[in-house]
C-alpha cells in the first residue's frame, strides 16, 4: 500500500497489516517527530507563592506533590507548620505542667461548672493557651467543661470536640492493691497489676517466699 508520510512528504510502501494507529510514517524518526507534534503542550501556571512571595511557573500537572500556591514543597511545609502558630505561640504540642494541671483540675472538681455532667469532662482554658502559654498551668485559668459545653466554646473545633472517644478496653483489679485499672483489649488477658511499683513489689515478695522455702 502506497503511504505519504506526514512529516517528511515521502512516498513509502506499507502492508495493510501493519499500519496501525492515526499517523502511519515511513520510519522510527518521523514516528516520534508526530508524536512530539501530537503531544499537547503544557499549562503552565503563573503563580505567588504564599509562603515567601516568590512569583513562580509550574506546569498544572506537576502540582500535586506541593500544590498549586506554594513553590515547592519546603514552602508547603513550612506553610503547614505555621497554620498551628498564632502571635508565633504554638497551639500544639503543650507541655506536661499544662497537661497535669488539667488532669488535676477535672479530678478535683468532677463535674461541669456550666451544666454540672460528669461524663467526658475537659480542661478549658479561660484565657487561650495560644494567647499566653504561661496561663497553661495556673489552676485558676483552667474551667473545667463537659465535651458539649467545651465544644461550644470552640465552635471552629466543636467537630473534633464531639468526635466520640469510645474505649474498647476493660478495667482489671491490681492483685496487688485491689485498685482498679483500665487496659486496652490487648492487655486484659495478661494484665495483673495497676502498675510496675506493685508489679515489682509482687516480684519481690515472691522472691522472698522462694527463698524462705525452696523447694528439695
Amino acid at each position: 500500500m502506497r503511504l505519504i508520510c506526514p512529516i517528511c512528504q515521502n512516498a513509502f510502501d506499507r502492508r495493510p497489516a501493519h499500519i496501525k494507529g492515526k499517523t502511519v510514517c515511513c520510519s522510527y524518526a518521523c514516528s516520534h517527530k508526530a508524536a512530539r507534534r501530537q503531544k499537547k503542550r503544557a499549562t503552565i501556571l503563573h503563580a505567588t507563592c504564599k509562603n515567601c512571595g516568590k512569583t513562580f511557573q509550574k506546569e498544572l500537572g506537576r502540582t500535586r506533590q506541593s500544590g498549586p500556591h506554594y513553590c515547592g514543597r519546603k514552602c508547603q511545609s513550612t506553610a503547614s507548620v505555621l497554620k498551628r502558630w498564632q502571635n508565633h505561640i504554638p497551639k500544639s504540642p503543650r507541655n506536661w505542667s499544662t497537661v497535669k494541671a488539667t488532669i488535676e483540675a477535672v479530678k478535683r472538681i468532677g463535674k461541669c461548672e456550666k451544666c454540672g455532667g460528669t461524663d467526658n469532662l475537659h480542661g478549658h482554658h479561660k484565657v487561650p493557651h495560644s494567647q499566653d502559654p504561661s496561663l497553661g498551668s495556673d489552676p485558676q485559668n483552667i474551667q473545667v467543661l463537659c465535651r458539649p459545653c467545651h465544644a461550644l466554646e470552640h465552635p471552629e473545633y466543636a467537630a473534633v470536640i464531639m468526635f466520640p472517644h469510645q474505649k474498647t478496653g476493660g478495667e482489671i483489679s491490681c492483685l496487688q492493691c485491689g485498685k482498679l485499672r483500665y487496659v486496652p483489649p490487648y492487655l486484659l488477658r495478661i494484665a495483673k497489676y495497676c502498675g510496675d511499683d506493685c508489679r515489682m513489689t509482687a516480684l519481690n515478695s515472691r522472691k522472698k517466699n522462694h527463698s524462705d522455702n525452696p523447694c528439695r
